[in-house]
């Protein structure tokens, strides 16, 4: 398929028939015509996800936008995953610094639900995306240094072998 050349940027298609597109260094959406469907309004977007909802990151802050380009998850975390198979996405809720500095120790990543509730609180120093397997990684401060482990989708960890 060939699209206009009136963007700046573009990213492929997705299974929702649209395409990330940059215009005037803002990011938005096509449709298969070339129509801007989602103003390009946003500092950064990825494609949908299957939940149909796409990562975006508006004023230096991330959050998801459904299919008509809606904040369906205001733009309020610092960092933040893709939607994992399990419906699950890593954010970071807290910013880590430290006498002004940005310092990751005291970042604070926990994972949100597609309607944006807080499932697993945010009390871990990093954390990764749900892999196919359901199990993501997480960093927290254990008794002598940095603490990874598995997590399940209910928060259960499990040590790494």
């Amino acid at each position: 398929m060939t699209v206009k050349a009136d963007y700046d940027d573009a990213l492929s298609f997705d299974g929702n028939g649209l395409a990330p597109v940059a215009l005037d260094g803002r990011w938005g959406f096509i449709n298969a015509w070339g129509d801007l469907v989602i103003p390009a309004e946003f500092d950064e977007v990825w494609n949908f996800n299957d939940n149909g909802l796409a990562k975006i990151k508006l004023n230096g802050q991330y959050g998801f936008i459904n299919l008509r380009g809606e904040l369906a998850i205001p733009a309020r975390f610092y960092e933040a995953s893709d939607f994992a198979a399990n419906g699950l996405a890593a954010v970071m809720v807290e910013k880590g610094v430290k006498g002004g500095a940005w310092d990751e120790r005291d970042a604070k990543w926990g994972y949100i639900d597609s309607q944006g509730k807080m499932v697993i609180k945010g009390k871990y120093i990093s954390a990764t995306g749900f892999g196919d397997d359901g199990l993501a990684v997480v960093c927290f401060w254990g008794p002598w240094d940095e603490d990874y482990r598995y997590i399940n989708s209910q928060g259960k960890l499990f040590y790494i072998n």
